[in-house]
């Protein structure tokens, strides 16, 4: 037993855990019943992971839990009666799965019941009609046009959802003080007319220090200057390809060469009859997989695209330069090395990258070790937390088209203002961004 977990044992100790505040009414099977029974039969609130649960440790974690997942209708209370002669130890569970050495102390993390939780709101404005469900909780039933507040929302990352004909979800994060505004729309289109153009974000324009010295290809760092600009918030979908070659009849290059390059397991080969309603290994999508983004299109394809959408809008789309992308995607100034951050990936904080499941499937492939993001190959966009700009799948998912020819040379003598890229030297567009 740890030296930590005996100290405490061995000392006076009176505490209190209740499921709710005093002036709250709490059914028997609530929330706090089924995290407090998760709590002792898992190792899910043992903070330190030394196989020891105390009783600080449960309630930080009951008030974390329950207060998030009944949408802060539920606020357990926890802590000890303040007597000097009886605040002294703590209470402990042993778990069942704790296998720690006789006599071999770690490190003990005081965690802290009265921990503030602070909150902000989100305003959701509705175009389909289902069940609304936030963090995986059901809330309401919702309809199309509805316009509801969301109250009292812990800061931090959430996920809302709405099931119905139409699934839609998209994750949030949560401001203090802040309401956060966002729609939830029809994933499917009408293939007589454009019902709406991409969403795009407004990236104000600054200073940065482009390329990375940590290989050959990707320096030398050089100090580049860029304007404002917009950049779309998603990929696009298959959904939204599908609504472009619907109503133009464009053929893709895969289409005219009668096929594209697949994921065999072991390499990569041109399959024949795979177009953009494939997948990477080269079979036809299911409907239910349009809000994935659209592969298997070519430089020439994506600038058709933008030209369409230019030509029912009347505003000019383009695919961005390389600059432009490298700073939306690194966070602007800050240049993070990931679009998420510097460090490894983590739940939501992460992206669709090389992981535990790719690495099932391609034995060799380096991954991020540790890391599973749920998905061996493509995710539906905006599966993952936004980056600062509130951009999705900058890093992870798929490769995306840039404007600029590839020159591995550029960067030796590129313009220090809004770069363009050089002169064709060779037959490649430069992409970016994938897992």
């Amino acid at each position: 037993m740890p030296s930590a977990i005996s100290y405490n044992t061995s000392k006076p100790v009176r505490q209190f855990i209740t499921s709710g505040s005093a002036e709250e009414q709490v059914p028997d099977q609530s929330l706090f019943r089924e995290y407090f029974v998760k709590a002792i039969t898992t190792g899910d609130a043992d903070a330190n992971q030394d196989g020891y649960l105390t009783g600080s440790e449960m309630g930080s974690y009951l008030f974390d839990k329950v207060t998030n997942y009944s949408y802060n209708q539920q606020h357990p209370q926890a802590g000890k009666i303040r007597d000097q002669h009886l605040d002294k130890g703590d209470f402990v569970f042993v778990l069942n799965s704790q296998q720690v050495e006789p006599n071999q102390p770690r490190e003990v993390v005081i965690t802290n019941p009265e921990a503030v939780i602070r909150y902000g709101s989100i305003e959701l404005t509705t175009e389909i009609s289902g069940k609304l469900y936030l963090d995986g909780r059901y809330i309401m039933q919702v309809t199309k046009d509805t316009r509801m507040t969301l109250n009292d929302v812990s800061t931090g990352n959430h996920t809302l959802r709405i099931e119905g004909a139409d699934t839609w979800q998209e994750t949030v994060t949560v401001t203090e003080n802040l309401t956060l505004q966002t729609t939830a729309k029809n994933n499917r289109h009408d293939a007589k007319g454009f019902d709406r153009e991409p969403e795009m974000v407004f990236i104000k324009g600054g200073n940065f220090k482009m390329g990375s010295d940590d290989n050959n290809f990707d320096g030398p760092v050089h100090e580049v200057k860029l304007s404002d600009f917009y950049f779309g918030k998603y990929e696009v979908t298959v959904a939204q390809f599908q609504q472009f070659i619907e109503e133009t009849g464009y053929l893709t290059d895969a289409d005219k060469d009668n096929g594209s390059d697949i994921w065999t397991g072991s390499k990569s080969e041109k399959k024949n009859r795979v177009n953009w309603k494939c997948d990477v290994q080269g079979n036809t999508r299911p409907q239910s997989e349009y809000n994935h983004p659209v592969i298997h299109v070519s430089w020439n394809d994506a600038v058709a695209y933008c030209n369409w959408i230019s030509r029912k809008t009347g505003k000019a789309f383009r695919l961005p330069t390389e600059a432009e992308w490298e700073y939306a995607a690194g966070n602007g100034p800050k240049h993070t090395k990931y679009s998420w951050g510097n460090g490894n990936p983590y739940g939501k904080n992460g992206g669709n990258v090389a992981d535990q499941s790719l690495k099932q499937v391609i034995s060799d492939r380096i991954i991020f070790n540790g890391y599973n993001d749920g998905f061996v190959y493509t995710a539906p966009v905006g599966s993952f937390n936004a980056n600062d700009f509130g951009l999705y799948d900058m890093t992870g998912n798929v490769w995306e088209w840039c404007s600029d020819w590839m020159d591995f040379q550029y960067y030796d003598n590129s313009p220090g203002n809004n770069p363009q890229g050089p002169s064709k030297t060779e037959d490649y567009r430069v992409i970016r961004g994938g897992a």
